[in-house]
């Protein structure tokens, strides 16, 4: 049990099981409504694919610790490394390569899931090991892990579960996929800047030379807020209102949670607000959308035609039950906010 909790415990498990599994898990949802999969078939695809999210993603930081641990040690940061024996460590790699592969027994393993597979080991490599070692080469860190960490799982779960033919993919499924990456990008590339922004002291410690280091704290900050939010944003709304021809009036759960984030940021004061707060207060709610919104309106959706998806949707809440309780708390912050007006 000891050697469990450390696993857990530095690989993050608890970070990226709130952050990296609702997106991927709400693209599933959404294929099931294109597919008009029936309930059962649904659930055990989930159950199918759930190891092959925690593979890749417990991969990906298991490298980057592999590749990072003198300076973690250095700077006295949490490194998977650091805690287990090398036998321990083999077995754990091991395993999740086992998480990654197993489940493509029953999956359709196609050879666009095969591709993008073998891609993403490929970037982790890039991205954590010498003599390349994008993660300390400016722009190529931020592409790279806005690639392996937000594009690429979200390709991979539509090539595993939306049926594309060669012929519909040119011909129709471009255009969506196409803008699926974008906004997946953006995406990925304002988180990126946002973890290099709070990791930048370790990172100057270590003689890490990021992207954010290079362009510095503000002008990060001003880029991510005048360019990479406003295209996000834009890409998002549109990916929402194609999601509507196939879950109608899908729309009004995104405007409904923009003006609840409005409320909650307590919006009526935003123009007397002080400039720095309104500079800080939007670099990280769209996340709000992605990990905890959007997978649940997809089900309410879902549900109003098939009732019987509201059982994914209690499932759901009870796998991530941090999402009940910060709406809970959003709205006492929102009853507060609107007692002082």
């Amino acid at each position: 049990m000891g050697a469990f909790k450390r696993i857990v415990e530095n690989l993050r498990f608890a970070l990226w099981w709130k952050h990296l599994i609702p997106p991927v898990l709400a693209t599933i949802y959404f294929t099931i409504a294109i597919n008009g999969t029936p309930f059962t078939e649904s659930l055990i695809q989930i159950i199918g694919f759930i190891p092959v999210i925690i593979g890749v993603a417990g991969l990906g930081y298991c490298l980057n610790d592999l590749s990072d641990y003198k300076d973690d040690q250095a700077v006295g940061k949490k490194n998977i490394v650091l805690v287990l024996s090398k036998s321990q460590l083999l077995l754990l790699i091991l395993f999740l390569i086992g998480c990654i592969s197993f489940p493509w027994l029953y999956l359709d393993l196609n050879q666009f899931v095969a591709l993008l597979l073998g891609a993403q080991l490929i970037v982790y490599l890039l991205y954590s090991f010498p003599p390349l070692r994008f993660k300390e080469r400016g722009m190529l860190g931020i592409l790279s892990d806005a690639f392996y960490g937000h594009v690429n799982p979200i390709l991979v779960t539509i090539f595993t579960f939306v049926i594309i033919s060669e012929t519909y993919f040119w011909d129709v499924a471009l255009y969506p996929i196409g803008l699926i990456v974008f906004w997946a990008m953006s995406k990925g590339i304002r988180n990126i800047m946002l973890h290099q922004l709070d990791d930048r002291k370790n990172d100057l410690k270590t003689g890490s030379d990021t992207f954010v280091l290079r362009i510095g704290a503000l002008k990060s900050v001003n880029k991510i807020n005048r360019l990479i939010l406003p295209i996000e944003i834009t890409l998002v709304s549109a990916l929402v209102f194609m999601a509507s021809t196939i879950l109608p009036f899908f729309y009004v759960g995104f405007l409904v949670f923009l003006f609840f984030t409005w409320l909650k940021f307590n919006g009526p004061k935003f123009l007397v607000m002080p400039r720095r707060q309104f500079t800080f207060k939007f670099l990280y709610f769209m996340n709000n959308f992605y990990e905890e919104w959007l997978a649940i309106l997809i089900l309410m959706f879902l549900s109003l035609d098939r009732p019987v998806f509201l059982v994914l949707l209690v499932i759901h809440l009870i796998l991530f039950p941090h999402i009940p309780r910060n709406f809970y708390l959003d709205l006492k912050d929102i009853g507060k906010n609107l007692r002082e007006l």
